[in-house]
């Protein structure tokens, strides 16, 4: 078995292993959702991986949840809405079924 002794990779690997967490708790709160050419709307994200969309926001969206790369927004029954990916203070990715622009800023 290898073992990792060089200080550097060390911290790479704990880095790494703690990012899912980092991003995790980085989504709680409440957000602006903006889907295509639409004005954003507000939603909610809490800690649990629940989304609670406003009047104007799509209602399909219900959960969260992290990725390697980013997160994914989910319907109820637990198919995939949305793929995003950290881009400055916000995310943006794209819708799975018809490839619209999704942003999701503070």
């Amino acid at each position: 078995m290898n073992k990792l002794r060089n200080p550097v990779s060390l911290a790479l690997l704990s880095a790494a292993l703690a990012l899912p967490a980092l991003a995790q708790g980085s989504l709680e709160g409440s957000w602006k959702l903006a889907l295509g050419k639409k004005a954003p709307c507000e939603v909610s994200m809490s800690a649990d991986g629940a989304v609670t969309p406003g009047a104007d926001c799509p209602a399909d969206i219900a959960h969260w949840k992290s990725t390697s790369s980013g997160f994914q927004l989910q319907t109820a029954s637990g198919e995939t809405y949305a793929l995003l990916k950290p881009k400055g203070q916000s995310y943006e990715g794209t819708t799975f079924a018809d490839a619209r622009t999704v942003t999701l800023s503070r």
